[in-house]
């Protein structure tokens, strides 16, 4: 799968796992976005982890809306509530 998010809840943290930078036939990347940006402003989220081990590239043009999200979201733009997991492959 190349994207989706999970709600840990004990934590109020979205755990976003982001395999390839290429829209899904059935859901681009930035309509998924939208969704998921949505899903952090309506509830009680406190961090996003953005999981890129596994990522090995695309088109680097279907990352704006994901950035544009992370800046106008005050809950996430700010010290302490934005990870990012990197490995090998990213």
């Amino acid at each position: 799968n190349l994207y989706w998010y999970e709600y840990l809840k004990d934590s109020k943290t979205v755990f976003f796992q982001y395999n390839g930078v290429q829209n899904k036939p059935d859901e681009s990347i930035a309509a998924f976005v939208k969704k998921m940006f949505a899903f952090i402003n309506a509830n009680e989220v406190e961090r996003l982890i953005i999981d890129l081990r596994w990522n090995g590239g695309g088109n680097n043009f279907l990352n704006k809306p994901l950035v544009q999200e992370i800046i106008r979201c005050d809950k996430i733009n700010q010290p302490g509530k934005l990870f990012v997991i990197m490995g090998r492959n990213t």
